[in-house]
């Protein structure tokens, strides 16, 4: 070989050399970033959890430089993004993001980023009212905890809550039973016990036709109401007065309607859920002007039509029995419309076919084992 030969492969060897290096420090500094990054993340992730409205401007303020970062941190990112929304009860508008987030952390996530993945999934498709979607999604993430060695266990507990919630919406009220149970076991064993918590189980417990059951459950939730010190939490109170009204719990329904402030008790500024709670307590001890007074302002602001449909079919009793036919006819017409509104018959049947459909494909998981397609792999998470 040449001289001139031996000095062009010396050059070209330096040269690659050079571009090695460059090359490797170029990626060690990527991964540094990434690293830098991630524990933004982190910390974001933590405020959030206190302070959403906070953690989102923080989020934004890194935002600028998501080019350059690997896809694993803009997935992270995005799941993060879509959390904080959710703590901030800011409702979902799209699925698009949650469709990529869960798709490839079903590939490249450990057990309780999919467990993440398929939560923010379900809680998605909630605020999208497509409720089969959402009850496969957290029914995902339930099994991924179940399933998995290491879980989120308050997650864990808020998907049990969510899944009694959209069952009851369906109508399906032995599966909302059984999930408020679960979560109600949960929230004792991590000691977050609340009267919200009790109360939903014992609504589920009397939509399913366990009256016994739902009596000691209510009479538990009002004691820890009392206990606990939170009657000002006015949701709950109206509520729980609904409840113990409609349970004909008597003396615990007047010391609950005598714990809610005198000033809160004005009907025109009542939510048309509060009116419902009110309306029932009234029927219950008798004062049916009153009643009727809330069933009719709720139908006349017309702001929910589930509201309507209870406020109706009640109305529509009260006449029956008064023997004003005319009045029951027209609430009768009222209570037909709405429930051709609703469609309550088709939101059972979609329910029940989500539901079967999730078993379907866990039961085909199961038969294939650890080997088998991946579960992620169907309509529901394309």
């Amino acid at each position: 070989m040449t001289n001139f030969a031996n000095k062009n492969l010396k050059k070209m060897n330096r040269l690659l050399i050079v571009c090695v290096l460059f090359a490797s420090l170029t990626f060690f500094a990527s991964c540094d970033d990434d690293t830098g990054i991630t524990k933004q993340l982190e910390n974001i992730k933590c405020v959030g959890d206190n302070n959403p409205n906070k953690a989102m401007l923080m989020l934004d303020s890194i935002k600028n430089d998501e080019q350059s970062w690997s896809t694993h941190t803009r997935m992270v990112f995005d799941m993060l993004d879509i959390r904080l929304r959710d703590k901030a009860y800011i409702p979902a508008t799209s699925d698009i993001r949650i469709k990529k987030v869960v798709n490839y952390f079903s590939r490249h996530g450990n057990n309780m980023e999919r467990q993440e993945a398929c939560y923010y999934a379900g809680s998605v498709y909630r605020d999208l009212q497509d409720y089969p979607q959402a009850i496969t999604f957290f029914q995902r993430s339930k099994d991924y905890c179940i399933e998995g060695n290491t879980y989120d266990s308050l997650m864990l507990r808020n998907t049990y809550s969510n899944l009694a919630w959209l069952y009851y919406k369906v109508q399906d009220y032995k599966n909302s039973a059984i999930c408020s149970q679960k979560e109600y076991n949960l929230a004792k064993q991590m000691g977050t016990l609340s009267s919200r918590i009790v109360q939903n189980l014992g609504a589920s417990q009397l939509r399913s036709g366990d009256i016994v059951k739902a009596k000691e459950t209510f009479s538990e939730a009002f004691k820890l109401m009392q206990k606990n010190g939170n009657q000002n939490d006015i949701e709950n109170t109206f509520n729980l007065l609904y409840h113990l009204s409609k349970l004909k719990m008597c003396n615990i329904a007047k010391k609950c309607y005598g714990s809610i402030p005198y000033k809160v008790m004005i009907l025109d500024s009542l939510p048309s859920e509060y009116l419902l709670d009110v309306g029932e307590y009234h029927y219950m001890v008798g004062n049916i002007d009153s009643a009727i007074i809330c069933y009719k302002k709720i139908i006349q602001r017309n702001d929910n039509l589930e509201n309507v449909y209870d406020a109706s079919k009640i109305l529509f009793n009260i006449y029956s029995k008064n023997g004003n036919i005319k009045e029951a006819n027209y609430y009768a017409q009222k209570f037909v419309q709405v429930s051709d509104t609703l469609n309550l018959g088709k939101r059972q049947e979609l329910a029940a076919t989500a539901n079967n459909l999730y078993q379907y494909h866990r039961d085909q998981k199961r038969e294939k084992g650890p080997k088998g397609d991946c579960p992620w792999r169907t309509d529901a998470a394309a």
